[in-house]
């Protein structure tokens, strides 16, 4: 089933829709907060409406799979009686307060030392409070109702799918970074297509590493100088703990740092093909505490396809996790997997295919050395979710020394941890395989 959108009118700040306000009801428009939301089969009408207003905007936005705009508006309805609901509440708490009520009942209004008119103002208040609850109850429901709860699966054969299945070799699975041996024989270190993540404790160089990957992939460089960039091109780099300006610092300093390297053209590549983005400050979650998308997932996402160049981007990063994961995802598996299937809707939505990299946090057991994929902080799911991990942590005598070891890898040859040399200002620089004490000649390739 294809995805559905909705369009959504807006105008500058001090605009008003109000005189309008009826039309917009006759086109089933409904007021979102920020402008007023249609379903897109009145497109036609409504841009002939607006057609002489200045300063209006009619954007396009995607519902959520399976979501009717009906049931759109039935969540928007949930949400509007959820915050007067909360507003009641606050209203409750300061009237116990204030006349020193342990409960906020019928009969414990009745019973306090209460003039008429303050147990009539109680009263309003208990009686507002029991309507939102049926009313949010109701609104829940209608969603629900509206909702098309089921997906085609189109369940074929494999002769249905194509009558060359086992007779045409399949496309190789696209790579992002490439291992070159000793003897000069490529190797996919890690592909395009997949969710991986980066795992370390808080200051080790998650953000710092990103960035390094992200100038690597824009410009062709070999990453840490080592793994080859198989298809340089766009990145899209989104952070949640660093505002505009640090993100500034980063990238000039990042860049400068390799810069011994960069070619011209190079140089060019990045100013054109790299995408910053800060979320410092912004409630970013992709999910919500229940597991289903939220408005700010469908946002990113038509952005991010408004500046898809031709080639399409080559890699997303979100640093870290647990600014996009949602409040419940670390304690519950279930929302934790959705929020992975949610990740896999952006690389599945965009013609890169490109690989979506989460830096997220090391647990409290993992912090000094690495306990393979039990690393990541939180939900399991997290792991089981990702095609590849990798954790970061440092030398145990040497805090100049860190070690870069591949936990978990689904489509490609595991190989030897690797040990980095970080400068004083950050800087990843490749400092050579840690071999096993078995073999200290072994192939990196092999553990």
């Amino acid at each position: 089933m294809s995805e559905g959108t909705y369009l959504l009118v807006v105008t500058k700040p001090g605009k008003s829709f109000k005189p309008l306000k009826e039309e917009f009801k006759k086109l089933s428009g409904f007021y979102t907060g920020i402008g007023y939301a249609f379903p897109k089969r009145n497109q036609q009408f409504l841009k002939e409406l607006v057609a002489g207003l200045p300063n209006v905007n009619i954007r396009t936005f995607p519902l959520a799979e399976g979501q009717s705009f009906e049931a759109f508006e039935a969540l928007h309805t949930t949400c509007r009686y959820r915050d007067m609901l909360i507003e009641n509440t606050r209203e409750i708490s300061s009237f116990k307060e204030q006349y020193n009520l342990s409960e906020f009942t019928e009969e414990s209004i009745q019973a306090a030392d209460l003039t008429i008119q303050e147990i009539e103002n109680a009263m309003i208040l208990l009686n507002e409070r029991d309507q939102l609850k049926d009313s949010i109850e109701w609104a829940e429901g209608m969603e629900k109702t509206l909702s098309k709860k089921t997906e085609s699966l189109n369940i074929q054969s494999i002769s249905e799918i194509s009558p060359d299945y086992f007779s045409k070799e399949p496309p190789e699975k696209p790579t992002l970074l490439t291992f070159i041996d000793s003897k000069g024989k490529k190797t996919p270190f890690m592909h395009k297509e997949i969710t991986a993540m980066l795992v370390a404790e808080g200051g080790r160089g998650k953000t710092h590493l990103c960035a390094q990957l992200a100038l690597c992939v824009t410009s062709g460089v070999p990453f840490l100088g080592k793994f080859e960039i198989s298809n340089p091109g766009a990145v899209c780099l989104i952070v949640g703990e660093n505002n505009p300006q640090d993100i500034h610092r980063l990238l000039f300093k990042t860049r400068h740092q390799i810069n011994e390297v960069l070619k011209e053209n190079e140089l060019l590549s990045i100013e054109r093909l790299l995408y910053p983005i800060s979320v410092h400050g912004i409630p970013a979650a992709l999910v919500d505490e229940k597991g289903n998308p939220t408005p700010f997932f469908y946002n990113l996402l038509e952005e991010v396809k408004s500046k898809e160049p031709e080639g399409g981007f080559q890699l997303i990063i979100f640093d870290p996790l647990s600014r996009f994961s949602g409040t419940e995802s670390e304690k519950d598996n279930a929302i934790a997997t959705s929020f992975i299937a949610c990740v896999e809707k952006m690389c599945d939505g965009l013609k890169g295919k490109p690989t979506i990299l989460l830096s997220h946090h090391k647990s409290k057991a993992a912090t000094n050395q690495s306990q393979g994929q039990t690393d990541a902080r939180g939900a399991s799911a997290f792991t089981d979710g990702a095609r590849w991990q990798a954790s970061l942590y440092k030398d145990d005598k040497d805090d100049s020394i860190l070690y870069f070891q591949i936990n978990k890898t689904n489509f490609t040859q595991p190989i030897n941890k690797i040990r980095i040399k970080k400068t004083w200002d950050g800087l990843m620089k490749f400092d050579g395989f840690e071999d096993s004490e078995k073999d200290k000649n072994s192939d990196p390739r092999k553990k």
